[in-house]
């Protein structure tokens, strides 16, 4: 739960950034996506850690519809990741795709490590509950 925290707690810090930036650069008409993104995550980190939630096992269903939508999501990031990079004529566009790659695979592992931890970590509180 804690890395949970610490992804929205970095969402919030990125989008409230982005959100000063906008507000400053471009005005307030720029700033109202990054601002949504940032009471939203801000709401999520508030909710979070105020009530957390407890650890679930994951069923075969929840892993199964869980594959289909991470590993689709990612195929279409990546896909287009890609194809930004070989169309796109800039060389920092293309150097900031290609450092998008890496990122996204990073993401994706760090979703399967938690979902295993969340998952290991609810079978060891079932089996630490007498059932008497």
């Amino acid at each position: 739960m804690k890395s949970q925290r610490i992804g929205l707690g970095v969402a919030l810090v990125i989008s409230t950034a982005c959100t000063v930036a906008f507000l400053v650069m471009d005005g307030p008409r720029a700033a109202l996506s990054p601002a949504f993104s940032m009471v939203l995550c801000g709401v999520i980190l508030y909710r979070l850690v105020k009530h957390p939630p407890p650890p679930r096992r994951w069923s075969k269903q929840r892993i199964i519809v869980g594959a289909a939508v991470l590993g689709s999501g990612t195929l279409v990031v990546l896909a287009a990741l890609v194809r930004a990079a070989v169309v796109v004529p800039d060389w920092p566009t293309r150097l900031l795709v290609l450092a998008g790659i890496p990122v996204v695979l990073a993401i994706v592992f760090w979703a399967v490590r938690f979902a295993r931890r969340e998952d290991q970590t609810a079978r060891e509180s079932m089996q630490g509950t007498p059932t008497d």
